[in-house]
């Protein structure tokens, strides 16, 4: 089912103009909706097809903050954009508007860990042959 812009950026919550324009500048939405005939409300098809891995990504990164959740997981947002884009997510939406979230981040973005706050934690996993069988 295809939904516009604002409508996956709001995802059912109801829509508050000032929230909305500082989530949108946060992720950096601002220049690709000026360049979309409709701005927000143009159409997404099925699975974003007429969206770049970038766009999808800081569409999804919208929704994270619009939603005000206590806890994001983020999924390398950083990844589909240039490292421009990526420091002004960076500290415009992750230290911005989601820092009073517990946000979880993963990237493979090295420059990311230098300004993280308070702490940076590394997490170690036992290798896949210590887990045990899966009854196979």
């Amino acid at each position: 089912m295809a939904a516009t812009v604002r409508e996956n950026v709001l995802f059912g919550a109801p829509y508050e103009e000032s929230w909305y324009q500082q989530v949108l500048e946060a992720s950096a939405l601002n220049q690709d909706l000026e360049l979309l005939a409709d701005g927000d409300a143009t159409e997404i098809g099925e699975r974003g097809v007429n969206l770049s891995g970038g766009q999808k990504a800081r569409i999804g990164l919208a929704r994270a903050i619009y939603a005000k959740a206590e806890v994001v997981l983020l999924d390398d947002p950083l990844a589909a954009v240039d490292p421009s884009v990526g420091e002004h997510l960076f500290y415009k939406a992750v230290q911005g508007l989601l820092k009073e979230s517990l946000v979880v981040l993963a990237t493979h973005q090295a420059w990311s860990h230098r300004a993280t706050t308070p702490t940076l934690t590394s997490i170690s996993l036992k290798p896949v042959s210590d887990l045990g069988s899966m009854g196979v």
